[in-house]
């Protein structure tokens, strides 16, 4: 487990062994949860950081797998907040077989407080985030664009390692030109993924962003 600050309003806590991310935005606001197995190190990470789990207001899960959906019953305060799409996947009996076979674990409590769509703007004390919908590695699958400061939270929507193509590591091959042409056209200084390291080398943003 390893917590730091990446500016003075974002701050993530890395999870092993999945390499999952929880983000956390002004220490209200989390993007993603991770499996929920590491309660005492999710609590010990916060510890680090100088908040706790009740400061959580709002959670935003970028897709409804297990890895990123996991842990949001740890918030007891906070709302959730999912593409609307997602609504049919929580209650699809394969998902929770699924969990269950691969992760071992249950999904606790699944619910949507406040579904989102395409272009949909949110508020974190002042810090403006946008919605994104890049379906394709799961359909309910959304990016988070913070476009003061450039940030793009994808979750696994793109890849996290350069030599590995979009087109390859999501399901729909018709669909990566769809998420690209959503995302080139964004100023992007460092994209924060769902798993593994933060990206803010320049060429290795635009080779990530191409097929």
């Amino acid at each position: 487990m390893r917590a730091h600050k990446i500016s003075d309003i974002v701050s993530v806590i890395h999870i092993t062994p999945l390499d999952s991310n929880i983000y956390i935005i002004n220490n209200t606001l989390l993007i993603d949860t991770t499996t929920g197995h590491h309660a005492s190190l999710i609590k010990k990470a916060f510890d680090t950081l100088d908040i706790t789990p009740a400061d959580i207001t709002c959670i935003i899960n970028t897709h409804t797998h297990i890895d990123h959906i996991g842990g949001n019953h740890l918030f007891k305060n906070a709302k959730i907040m999912m593409h609307e799409s997602a609504k049919t996947t929580l209650n699809d009996p394969t998902l929770k077989n699924t969990f269950s076979k691969y992760f071992n674990t249950t999904l606790k409590s699944p619910k949507i407080h406040i579904p989102l769509n395409d272009r949909d703007t949110i508020r974190a004390k002042g810090t403006k985030l946008e919605i994104i919908h890049t379906p394709g590695h799961s359909p309910d699958s959304i990016s988070i664009y913070m476009p003061d400061q450039k940030y793009l939270f994808t979750g696994d929507a793109i890849p996290v390692r350069p030599d590995k193509k979009l087109s390859a590591y999501i399901k729909n091959r018709e669909t990566p030109k769809e998420i690209l042409k959503k995302l080139h056209n964004l100023e992007i200084d460092k994209i924060l993924p769902g798993h593994g390291k933060t990206i803010n080398n320049p060429q290795q943003i635009k080779e990530l962003l191409n097929l």
